[in-house]
C-alpha cells in the first residue's frame, strides 16, 4: 500500500490538476486529483502539508488519504452505435473491450449504446465478463441522439458514490438518421443546462472528421472533463488507455467546507501548491435540502458526544469538537483536536463545557468565535463570602446568564467537592455550600435557572437547592432507588427532565413531581437529552433514535429505528432551542431540524 506522503527532495510537482469533487458525504468533500513531478510522471504520493485548497477564497483545512494504493473508480461508457458507425464499429467495440480489460478491482461499469434510441446494455457492474459480452451485442443503425444519451449517463453516474466519470465516444453530432434533424428529444440547451448543474466529468472522444468538435469540446468544457479527438478507431484505443491509466493514478484528500448551507449554489474550489507555481480550479454544487446536517470528519467512529443550542436557537455547539455552527449550517469555529467535554449548556452568548470531577470552562461567543474566559477573570471583580484561595471552575449556566454554579476540589477539607452560586448581574457569590461526601462523590450533572434554582447531583444523587441557598429536597439514591445519570432545567426553573439509570427519562415539575416519564434505552453512558428555556419541548436520543415531546408527553417529532444500535453511538447528544429548531447527533453527523 502506498501512503500519501511526498518527499519534496525526490520529486517535485509541475503540474497539478483537480479531476472532481465529491461531495455525497457534504459538508465533507472529496477532491479527486492528478499530480506530475517535472518528468511528467504522475506521482504516487502526496502530502497534505505542500496543498492548500480555497473555496470560493476561502481557505479550509486539508487532510490527505492515507496507505491508499488507488481509488476505484465508476464509469458509465456511452458507445455511439449509429449507422455511420458500421464501418468502424467492430474496431471500436474492440477498443471499449479493452478498455473494460483495464479495470481493476473494485472499479464498475455501465455500457450505454445509442444510435436513434439510448439503451442501457449493461449495468453497473465489476464483472468485466458480462461488461465485454454487452459490448459484442452492439450493432450499428439509425440516427445520433447523442444529447440523450450524455443525459442519461450523467443521471446514471449521479447514482455511484465515490470517483466516477462518463466517457463518451462518437463520430458525429446529434442528428437523426436522415440527418435533416435534431436526433435527440433533449435539446441542447436543456443539456448546457444538465452540464453545468452536473458534478460529473465527461471524458468525450470523437472519431473521425465528421465529428462535432465544438460540441464535444463544450460538454468537456462545461462539466470540468476532457476532449480527446481520434483520426482512426486504434487512436481511439490509446485515448482509454490514457483515461484509464488517468483515473488510476488520481490521489485523493478531503476538507470540511465552512459553508454547511444545502442551498444549491455553485461551488468554486481551488488548489494550490504552497509554492505558488501551480493551481488548478474546479467546481461543484451543494446539494439541495430543506434542512442541515453536518459533520467534521469522514470517520464513522468520529462520534459527536453532546449538543447544545441557546434559547433563541441561533447557534449549535458540538461540544466534544470545541465547534460552533450557526442555524443555517454555518460553521464558524472549530477546535479540530476536540475537547474533554462530558456535558454542557449554551445560553445566548455563552457555551459552557462540562467535564469530569470539578473541571469545566466558560467560553463567551462573539458571533464568530468562541473566546474561553479564565475563572480568575470571571470572579476578579466578585463580592461575596467564598474561598477566594480555591480554584473554581465552572459548572452550569443558566439559559439567560443570570447565574454560574462553580466547584472546586480542595485539599484537606471536610468535604471533597464544594459549589457555590454566582448572581452575574450583581457579580457577588450568593452561596457557597457542599452537599454530599462518600467513597463515590463526584459531582455529575448541575444545572441552574435563571430564577438562581439549582439542581446538582453527586454520585446519582439529587440535590435541589433555592437561590437563597436553601436545600429543596435531596434525593439519595439509597433511599429512592432513583440514580440520576443526567439533567437538564428550563430557562424560568419550573421544570425539569432527568435521565435514570435504569432507561427511563422523566420530566418533573421543580417541586419534585412527575410530570409524565417514557422508556429511553441507553447503554452506559446514556443518551442525550435537553428541555428548551421556555419548557416548552422536551428532546431526548437513544439507542433507538431522537425524539422531541411537548410537556404533555406528545410526539412531535422522531427518527427511529426498529432495532436498538448498539454501541458508543448511545452517547450521541440532542439539543432544542424556544423556537422548535433541534439538533441531535447519530455517528458522526449532526442532524438540523424544525417542528413544525
Amino acid at each position: 500500500m502506498l501512503a500519501l506522503v511526498w518527499d519534496p527532495a525526490a520529486q517535485s510537482i509541475s503540474d497539478i490538476r483537480i479531476h472532481s469533487i465529491d461531495a455525497d458525504q457534504f459538508p465533507i468533500n472529496f477532491v479527486y486529483c492528478s499530480v506530475k513531478d517535472g518528468d511528467g510522471n504522475y506521482v504516487d504520493a502526496i502530502h497534505e502539508e505542500e496543498l492548500s485548497v480555497f473555496e470560493n477564497g476561502v481557505e479550509e483545512r486539508l487532510w490527505a488519504e492515507e496507505e491508499v494504493e488507488r481509488f476505484p473508480a465508476s464509469l458509465v461508457l456511452i458507445i455511439d452505435s449509429s449507422g455511420s458507425m458500421k464501418q468502424a464499429m467492430n474496431d471500436v467495440l474492440s477498443a471499449a473491450s479493452s478498455l473494460i480489460g483495464m479495470l481493476e478491482g473494485g472499479d464498475a461499469a455501465e455500457v450505454i449504446d445509442f444510435d436513434s434510441t439510448v439503451r442501457i446494455v449493461q449495468g453497473f457492474t465489476d464483472q468485466t465478463d458480462a461488461l465485454t459480452t454487452a459490448v459484442g451485442a452492439i450493432t450499428a443503425d439509425g440516427g445520433t441522439a447523442l444529447y440523450d444519451a450524455v443525459e442519461r449517463g450523467l443521471s446514471e453516474a449521479e447514482t455511484r458514490e465515490g470517483l466516477k466519470g462518463v466517457v463518451l465516444l462518437t463520430d458525429g453530432k446529434d442528428e437523426n438518421a436522415r440527418g435533416d434533424g435534431p436526433g435527440s428529444v433533449t435539446t441542447w440547451v436543456e443539456l448546457e443546462k444538465t452540464l453545468g448543474s452536473s458534478d460529473i466529468a465527461i471524458h468525450a472522444i470523437g472519431l473521425g472528421d465528421r465529428v462535432d468538435r465544438t460540441t464535444l469540446q463544450t460538454m468537456a468544457e462545461l462539466s470540468d472533463g476532457r476532449a480527446y479527438f481520434a483520426e482512426d478507431p486504434e487512436e481511439v484505443s490509446r485515448i482509454y488507455r490514457d483515461i484509464v491509466d488517468y483515473l488510476h493514478s488520481l490521489r485523493r484528500f478531503y476538507y470540511v467546507t465552512r459553508n454547511g448551507r444545502p442551498d444549491g449554489t455553485r461551488r468554486e474550489v481551488v488548489l494550490k501548491t504552497h509554492s505558488g507555481d501551480t493551481r488548478t480550479q474546479v467546481s461543484y454544487h451543494a446539494p439541495v435540502e430543506k434542512y442541515w446536517t453536518y459533520a467534521f470528519s469522514p470517520h464513522e467512529d468520529a462520534y459527536i458526544h453532546h449538543l447544545a443550542m441557546p434559547p433563541d436557537g441561533s447557534f449549535v455547539a458540538a461540544l466534544n469538537i470545541e465547534a460552533v455552527l450557526l442555524k443555517d449550517g454555518t460553521r464558524v469555529h472549530v477546535h479540530w483536536d476536540g475537547r474533554d467535554a462530558g456535558h454542557g449548556i449554551a445560553s445566548n452568548d455563552y457555551v459552557l463545557y462540562r467535564a469530569w470531577q470539578a473541571s469545566g470552562y466558560l467560553s463567551r461567543f462573539d458571533g464568530q468565535e468562541l473566546i474561553r474566559m479564565e475563572p480568575e477573570e470571571l470572579l476578579a471583580t466578585t463580592d461575596g463570602s467564598y474561598h477566594k484561595e480555591w480554584e473554581w471552575n465552572p459548572k452550569a449556566i443558566s439559559r439567560g446568564s443570570d447565574y454560574i454554579v462553580l466547584a472546586s476540589k480542595p485539599d484537606d477539607q471536610k468535604y471533597r467537592y464544594y459549589f457555590m452560586l454566582h448572581d452575574t448581574h450583581a457579580d457577588e457569590i450568593v452561596w457557597e455550600k457542599a452537599f454530599y461526601t462518600a467513597e463515590f462523590d463526584e459531582p455529575g450533572a448541575v444545572a441552574v435557572a435563571d430564577n438562581g434554582t439549582a439542581l446538582i447531583t453527586q454520585d446519582f444523587n439529587l440535590f435541589a437547592v433555592a437561590r437563597d441557598g436553601r436545600v429543596l429536597y435531596k434525593w439519595l439514591w439509597e433511599e429512592t432507588g432513583n440514580r440520576f445519570a443526567a439533567l437538564t432545567l428550563s430557562g424560568d426553573g419550573t421544570r425539569f427532565v432527568a435521565r435514570l439509570d435504569d432507561d427511563v427519562v422523566r420530566l418533573y415539575s421543580i417541586d419534585g413531581n412527575v410530570i409524565w416519564q417514557i422508556e429511553s434505552k441507553t447503554e452506559e453512558r446514556g443518551g442525550g437529552i435537553d428541555v428548551s428555556s421556555n419548557g416548552a419541548y422536551v428532546a431526548v436520543n437513544d439507542l433507538f433514535g431522537p425524539r422531541v415531546l411537548d410537556v404533555q408527553g406528545h410526539v412531535l417529532f422522531e427518527d427511529r429505528f426498529q432495532e436498538p444500535v448498539p454501541g458508543y453511538q448511545s452517547e450521541n447528544g440532542i439539543a432544542v432551542a424556544d423556537d422548535g429548531s433541534f439538533v441531535y447527533a447519530r455517528g458522526n453527523r449532526i442532524y438540523y431540524h424544525m417542528i413544525q
